[in-house]
């Protein structure tokens, strides 16, 4: 009988300017993976709401977060969570260059 491997879903959360877009990028070239953005998408996946407890965990502040999560655990994705970080000055000038530019900021 042949085994399926299970597929792999690598979500980059954080707030904007992080750098999810870098982060998310390197790691798919990294891991050899497909890339599907929000950006890309334009809708979104309720990603970028999510915010990291005290305890390291995960929290999820959208339901369609929670809808997709549960579907793709249900399927027997496996599922890495990576949040993304950055100073605030960083973020600050990140989002005020976009601005300028013309670019979205959300």
């Amino acid at each position: 009988m042949l085994g399926r491997e299970r597929p792999v879903v690598v979500a980059v959360c954080g707030s904007p300017g992080a750098g999810k877009t870098t982060v998310a990028i390197a790691s798919a070239r990294r891991l050899g993976l497909p890339l599907l953005t929000r950006d890309e998408l334009k809708t979104g996946l309720g990603l970028s709401s999510a915010s990291v407890t005290q305890g390291g965990d995960v929290q999820l502040d959208s339901d369609l977060s929670h809808t997709l999560l549960d579907a793709l655990i249900t399927c027997g994705a496996r599922v890495l969570a990576v949040h993304v970080v950055a100073d605030e000055a960083v973020i600050r000038d990140r989002l005020r260059a976009r601005a300028v530019s013309g670019a979205a900021v959300d």
